[in-house]
């Protein structure tokens, strides 16, 4: 007798896995509980008593790749850390380049991402950051990470559907400066350009850090 395979047992981790799987698979629009629901082999109203709303799910789905972000072993040297959680939260856009733009667009102000931004936003204090500053810094960051990062899934997803590629196409004759340039801006050169924004960015909250020093008030 052929024993039937057993189902996963639901949980609110294997949704959202599921859910992440999906994204990945189909796209972002693609998300419905009627397609998670086949996907997990179970009646989509079965979803709502582990996860209330499609919004909720949305968070969890942040939540959890959110919390994919390492910090590397480099406490006590701001750079590094920063570096560390830079490169780290790029290595999710190429991971899951259809499911990043929810990190990116998505605030952390949920009990699973708080620490996550606590954590960040401490690495910023320790350096010597007022608070204004460190917002400042966190959001001139974050600007360049989730740009870097939609750019990267957009230019995966791009190579996914087709195999056109503009330098051989044709187009560019008479063009002859996006010509030269276009073939740089390819999918294998991104990691390069990546790394120098980032010392770029790094350098100018490093000035800040010493500015800051520089203008806070001496005790007498």
């Amino acid at each position: 007798m052929t024993t039937m395979p057993k189902k996963p047992k639901l949980t609110r981790e294997t949704i959202v896995e599921a859910a992440i799987e999906l994204i990945e698979s189909e796209g972002l629009d693609s998300l419905s509980t009627r397609a998670l629901g086949n996907r997990l082999g179970v009646q989509a109203m079965s979803l709502y008593h582990h996860v209330e709303s499609k919004d909720v799910l949305l968070d969890l789905i942040t939540a959890r790749l959110a919390t994919m972000i390492e910090f590397g072993d480099h406490t006590g040297n701001w750079r590094c850390e920063l570096e560390a959680v830079s490169r780290s939260y790029i290595d999710i856009a190429r991971r899951y380049p259809r499911s990043f733009p929810l990190l990116a667009a998505r605030r952390f102000n949920t009990p699973e991402t708080l620490p996550v931004l606590e954590r960040i936003l401490s690495i910023f204090r320790r350096a010597g950051l007022p608070p204004a500053g460190t917002a400042a810094s966190f959001r001139i960051l974050g600007y360049y990470l989730n740009g870097a990062g939609l750019t990267e899934g957009a230019t995966i997803e791009a190579e996914r559907r087709t195999d056109f590629h503009l330098q051989d196409s044709g187009f560019l004759e008479g063009f002859p400066v996006s010509g030269e340039t276009v073939a740089h801006l390819a999918l294998p050169n991104l990691s390069g350009i990546f790394e120098k924004g980032l010392e770029v960015i790094l350098d100018s909250i490093e000035d800040e850090i010493r500015l800051t020093r520089v203008n806070r008030p001496h005790s007498v």
